[in-house]
């Protein structure tokens, strides 16, 4: 049969229209970046990955069909069939014996099709989003793969036959039933490569961003969407429960996982059936109390408010009679500590959010908190002192709808232990929602950690760790280093190698968490409006547990924290005890940008100054924001927060604002995305003009062509170009960059006006797809031509 024969095949087995795969437009949030002009699906198939690090893909999200194909050298090579309700794959697909891509996402496919296996040609297949439990133990897939997405199935085992895809360079797994990964799935050489070359250039982009070397990041930014753009992504993993592969093990590559499982497989194993409970709320709530009812059933009508961090244990008994092991922290609930809640509240965890009943508190800046930092942890919400005032209660309709990880509502008084009985059995039937629990350790790291538990340190050397190992015969130094590095991941001891210290390598974080918070407590730095002189450490510190030679390792923690920077060497600047007046500055600014938040972080200023330092002068920074200048762009900025309006405000003037005003939207952007659901819209400022518009929403206008346009609040059109223009370059400038490039070239090849003018049109009538920019291609000629007599 012809391509088109199949295709009115397929239309006539699937009911549903298909399209040239050139006619049908990615939406605009998609796209690579502004300055790509092809919006194609097949294009965009080629960057698809590039959504999350959940491996979801822009077409997971879109709710409508998509049936398309394409057509190379008269053979059928693309088809993509998404949401078209497809039980089985149509056995007209297996004659499509040229085909490099398909899709087949968001079905109710239920098998692979060993027929698929003669797609010889086949390099791309995406089944996610189906209905498939099984695969057979030869898979039934062709050999030529180099990526496969089987995410979001209910697949519960991986055959170890996964070896023979030889070519493979992803594998998207995420969101499936498996609960073991088979160890041949490292025999896949490209795979294993991908995975830690991706993985390393990230790791090198965000370094190099936090030290605000921006044009180094562009260039690894640039590496790592070509490494996307080629499909060389390695393992994706995430949104599972695979015993044999935790995401802490996966995030740290290829030599990680060789070494976790190679421990497996020495002696006996068990799974780890530990978590955190971590209790939050304000400040005598009666956090402490509820966790001392929950592992003592203790109470104290007297307990004082906590200042830092407590941490004790509680053995639970879940189904079949196992044990989970689960450390409670329990936070201070003083609002100066709130900002560095962010450093020790984690996933694989279950939250308590404890609110009084006496009074009415902020049940919602809690559940955001815990949604930013925590994922989709398992949430309770838990209502004490109910003895005290029986007649409270929340609108838990409400509360339950706008956050779906809340798991239950509990009445409790840790004064007469109401409802304390009815909590438990909630936290212990929330364990089923804490995915990890079951991941496997050998024996003899269960050892380890109790002896590092039982010795009950602040810190040890790493010599004395190496003696706990080899003590339980751990003797492998690979292991050894990785088996800390998990420790360090859970919060059980805590490890820093890059600010080590001959004896202080390996933490208590009960011991560093609380000198943090003793010292972001003292009443002597507060007055002192955030400036920390070392020589006062000795008198904030307990001498006992914090010796004087263990100070500049702690203040080294927490410049790592982004919690203070250096003024010299003696004294350091915490910004969240800054003073909170803001210095009287006028500027008549350029740019004017905002960044909208549905939750705004009290820790997102702090840490933007502590990046922005350089920038900011002596008293140029206040406890909600900065004055920055900076000589290289000769431009001077003003950004502040407003948390009652849940807003960061961007005001920048000078010679060369757009630059300057770039590398302030790139260290905001970086800390947003430090956290796990931040929502957040940037707008942009109609110039003489009190309104502002979505950025996403100008750069989506621009895309489609749109000029003018009349904004939401206002009577008069603007110009899209225009107002984009204010704070970055507009598709035009981007363009006529990329063609002086090509002038260029030109000049020097042909050294004539009118013969580079010519082959520049040629060059043009072969983009159709830039009409309306509104090139002045003659005085770009121009102007090259002038440049080049001047450097002549």
């Amino acid at each position: 049969m012809t391509p088109i024969q199949i295709i009115r095949k397929i239309e006539s087995q699937t009911r549903t229209k298909l399209q040239n795969i050139d006619d049908i437009e990615v939406p605009r949030e998609f796209r690579p970046s502004p300055g790509d002009w092809n919006s194609t699906l097949f294009e965009f198939l080629k960057v698809a990955f590039r959504v999350s690090d959940s491996g979801k893909k822009w077409y997971d999200v879109v709710d409508h069909k998509i049936a398309a194909y394409q057509i190379e050298d008269d053979e059928l090579t693309t088809l993509v069939l998404i949401n078209v309700g497809l039980a089985d794959i149509p056995d007209t697909i297996f004659e499509c014996k040229y085909l490099h891509r398909l899709v087949l996402n968001s079905n109710h496919i239920a098998k692979i099709n060993s027929k698929l296996s003669s797609l010889s040609r086949l390099q791309f297949l995406d089944i996610s989003n189906n209905s498939i439990e099984k695969l057979s133990e030869n898979l039934g897939l062709p050999n030529s793969l180099s990526v496969l997405d089987l995410s979001y199935n209910s697949i519960e085992k991986i055959p170890q036959s996964i070896n023979r895809l030889k070519n493979l360079t992803s594998l998207f797994i995420s969101g499936n039933d498996i609960r073991e990964m088979p160890t041949t799935v490292l025999d896949i050489v490209p795979l294993c490569m991908a995975h830690d070359k991706l993985r390393e250039v990230k790791s090198q982009k965000d370094l190099i961003i936090r030290s605000q070397k921006y044009e180094e990041a562009a260039g690894l930014r640039d590496i790592e969407l070509t490494l996307l753009d080629k499909m060389e992504v390695g393992l994706y993993a995430f949104d599972t429960n695979i015993s044999n592969l935790p995401p802490e093990i996966l995030s740290r590559g290829i030599d990680s996982i060789k070494e976790y499982w190679k421990s497996l497989e020495i002696g006996s194993r068990q799974p780890l059936n530990e978590v955190k409970l971590i209790l939050v709320g304000e400040g005598g709530c009666g956090k402490t109390s509820l966790m001392k009812r929950l592992t003592r059933d203790e109470f104290n009508s007297n307990e004082s408010q906590t200042h830092g961090i407590n941490i004790r244990e509680w053995s639970m008994i879940r189904e079949k009679d196992s044990s989970v092991m689960a450390r409670i922290w329990d936070f201070g609930g003083q609002e100066i500590m709130h900002s560095t809640h962010q450093f020790f509240l984690s996933k694989r965890s279950i939250y308590l959010v404890v609110i009084d009943s006496r009074k009415d508190e902020k049940v919602e800046y809690w559940l955001k908190n815990i949604e930013s930092f925590g994922g989709d942890s398992p949430v309770l919400l838990v209502i004490n002192k109910v003895d005290e005032n029986p007649g409270f209660d929340i609108n838990r309709k409400f509360i339950q709808n706008k956050y779906k990880s809340i798991a239950g509502f509990f009445r409790v008084s840790c004064s007469n232990g109401e409802g304390l009985n009815e909590l438990k059995r909630g936290i212990v039937s929330s364990l089923m929602n804490v995915k990890h629990l079951d991941t496997l350790w050998r024996k003899e790291w269960f050892l380890i950690k109790e002896g590092l538990q039982e010795a009950n340190k602040n810190y040890i050397s790493y010599d004395s760790f190496i003696a706990i190992c080899v003590e339980n015969k751990v003797v492998d130094p690979a292991e050894q280093s990785e088996l800390l590095s998990f420790l360090s991941d859970l919060g059980i001891m805590l490890n820093y190698r890059d600010l080590a210290l001959q004896d202080t390598n390996v933490l208590n974080p009960h011991w560093i968490t609380n000198a943090v918070y003793q010292i972001i407590n003292s009443r002597l730095i507060i007055e002192a409006q955030g400036v920390l002189n070392f020589k006062s450490l000795s008198s904030i510190l307990d001498k006992k547990n914090y010796p004087e030679n263990k100070f500049n390792y702690i203040i080294s923690l927490m410049k790592k924290f982004e919690l203070c920077y250096d003024l010299d060497n003696q004294r350091v600047l915490i910004p969240d005890l800054l003073g909170i007046e803001e210095p009287e500055l006028q500027i008549t600014p350029q740019i004017k940008f905002y960044i909208q938040y549905a939750f705004l972080p009290k820790s997102i200023i702090p840490r933007f100054i502590v990046r922005m330092h350089r920038d900011i002068k002596k008293n140029n920074s206040w406890r909600t924001g900065a004055i920055l200048t900076n000589a290289k762009y000769a431009a001077r900025a003003i950004v502040k927060s407003d948390e009652e309006e849940k807003r960061i405000s961007i005001y920048v003037e000078g010679k060369q604002p757009r630059d300057f005003f770039a590398i302030i939207r790139h260290t905001l952007e970086d800390i947003n995305n430090s956290f796990e659901k931040l929502v957040f819209e940037e707008r942009v400022a109609i110039p003489n003009s009190e309104l502002s518009i979505s950025f996403n929403h100008l750069l989506t206008l621009e895309g489609k062509g749109i000029q003018d346009y009349v904004p939401e609040g206002s009577s008069e059109e603007i110009d899209v170009s225009e107002v984009l223009g204010t704070v970055r370059k507009t598709a035009k400038e981007e363009f006529e960059e990329k063609i002086m490039e090509q002038l260029s070239f030109l000049r020097n090849k042909f050294d004539d006006k009118d013969t580079v003018l010519s082959e520049a049109n040629k060059i043009l009538e072969l983009k159709p797809n830039i009409a309306g920019i509104g090139i002045n291609l003659n005085a770009l000629v121009d102007k090259v031509f002038k440049r080049k007599r001047k450097k002549t």
